[in-house]
């Protein structure tokens, strides 16, 4: 095992939701293949990475939240349609806490469902947070002229100035880990 996984490992087995949440990840990712995730039968380790992320998750990971929403929008569990209803939970929990592509994608939930108006909701907090794709999908209705220019302009907004303020913040980590000058 390679060293930052072991350091993973430790700290998860210590009760680090964060570790516990990357440990999860990896388990689910020594199951993929060129990013395609594959049936693993009796193996398990989908399973693995569900208990993982069920731990972290009830221990407050936003992360894990995202990534059980995700598993369970892709049937990584091979459930059946009840899996949407859990999948927009853990959507709804991670957006809630701020996580921006949680908040993009139950937008495109509500939009699947003709929710037009809270998808339209949901895109443009997840803007304000700083996420393109959410940029692009209301770009798109002002465009046809389901969003007016000034919700579109305001939010486009609140958009430019949520991607300084990463920027700057991405910079000062940069600098204070002396990777740049």
């Amino acid at each position: 095992m390679e060293k930052g996984l072991e350091l993973i490992k430790t700290e998860a087995e210590e009760g680090n939701a964060l570790a516990i949440c990357e440990y999860g990840d990896y388990v689910q990712r020594v199951g993929s293949y060129n990013g395609v995730t594959r049936n693993l039968g009796d193996d398990g380790r989908h399973f693995e990475s569900y208990d993982y992320w069920m731990r972290a998750a009830a221990m407050g990971s936003i992360q894990a939240h995202f990534a059980l929403s995700a598993a369970f929008h892709h049937d990584m569990y091979g459930y059946d349609d009840a899996d949407v209803g859990v999948s927009r939970n853990h959507a709804a929990r991670a957006a809630i806490a701020g996580h921006p592509v949680a908040r993009f994608n139950l937008g495109v939930m509500e939009k699947s469902e003709g929710n037009r108006d809270r998808a339209v909701m949901h895109w443009n907090i997840a803007a304000r947070q700083g996420s393109s794709s959410s940029m692009q999908k209301l770009k798109k209705l002002k465009n046809r002229g389901s969003v007016s220019k000034e919700y579109y302009s305001a939010t486009k907004e609140a958009y430019r100035e949520a991607k300084e303020k990463m920027a700057s913040h991405e910079k000062s980590l940069a600098l204070s880990a002396h990777i740049i000058n």
